[in-house]
């Protein structure tokens, strides 16, 4: 004797996306937040280390 099975299902997959935004806007914040204070101390090493090779070079011209 052959014994026959059947089944079928359906299933409801949908589901939304969440809105990833607010959140990619908040990354770019804090990037470019970044970035700026990583300019400015940049920036004032820059500076320092000139004003530093000035003060060697004023030593040496005036000997």
């Amino acid at each position: 004797m052959k014994q026959s099975y059947s089944a079928s299902a359906c299933v409801d997959v949908s589901c939304s996306i969440p809105d990833l935004a607010p959140a990619l806007r908040d990354i770019q914040m804090e990037s470019e937040g970044i970035a700026a204070k990583n300019l400015q101390e940049k920036t004032q090493t820059l500076q320092e280390e000139l004003k530093a090779m000035k003060e060697k070079i004023a030593l040496h011209l005036c000997d």
